[in-house]
């Protein structure tokens, strides 16, 4: 019996010791599919596997997910209480706020879900949307060419905010929805609303790259450590959402 309990002590020190070992990430995310979303509490989407099978694995990381909506993810890794931020475009205020990789996780196109009964079926100049009412999300990226141009933005904040701007759009309350990720909104209306009368429109800007983030506060190891793997494994990813 002595034996059987010095086995099994000894099997909780190995691994509390291999535990004590790892770096402990916390990763936040936000719902962006394909790329990152909430499946029934667990993290999900091609980008959170991609982050834990070939950047932050096991052998060397302890991955401790965080799930927020977009603004509160943002508060939270500014506040330091996250490590990591998921799929983050890049402007002044945020560099000066977070550390930055050399490489960036995937370069999206933007665009617009409007109704298919719009007169916006296809945006060839902005200044087509002087005057729209567009939907969009607090604290997320907005290009200055659609405020240069007249585009009013009208922002919701919390979770679900795709689904509930949809709502305001499919009951005429904003003349359209601004998607940052162009296959984030293609992907959420097949899942969702493939009966109803929405369209994806694509803007004629160039697309946002999209970071793995870090705070202030993490080492500039683990940061060169992303770069490094991220160089060799992006092609990869990019495959994967194809």
């Amino acid at each position: 019996m002595l034996k059987i309990h010095t086995i099994i002590l000894l099997i909780a020190v190995f691994i509390n010791f291999a535990y004590a070992k790892k770096t402990v990430l916390k990763i936040g995310y936000y719902n962006l599919p394909p790329h990152s979303y909430s499946d029934k509490g667990f993290p999900s989407g091609s980008a959170v596997e991609y982050l834990s099978k070939k950047i932050f694995t096991q052998k060397d990381y302890q991955i401790e997910w965080k799930h927020f909506p977009f603004a509160r993810m943002m508060a939270e890794l500014e506040a330091g209480k996250l490590d990591v931020g998921l799929l983050i475009a890049k402007n002044k205020t945020r560099a000066r706020q977070f550390q930055y990789p050399k490489t960036y996780l995937y370069e999206t196109k933007s665009g617009l879900i409007t109704l298919k009964k719009s007169e916006i079926k296809e945006v060839k100049d902005l200044v087509q949307l002087s005057g729209k009412i567009i939907g969009h999300v607090s604290k997320s990226v907005r290009p200055k060419e659609l405020v240069e141009a007249g585009a009013k933005f009208q922002d919701i904040s919390g979770t679900d905010n795709l689904r509930r701007n949809l709502q305001k759009l499919k009951y005429k309350r904003i003349d359209a929805v601004y998607i940052p990720t162009l296959s984030h909104g293609v992907h959420f209306i097949k899942n969702n609303f493939q009966d109803d009368n929405f369209q994806v429109v694509q803007l004629p800007l160039k697309g946002y790259k999209l970071y793995t983030v870090f705070s202030k506060s993490i080492s500039k190891k683990i940061v060169e450590h992303f770069d490094k793997k991220n160089k060799i494994h992006n092609q990869k990813y990019q495959s994967s959402l194809k």
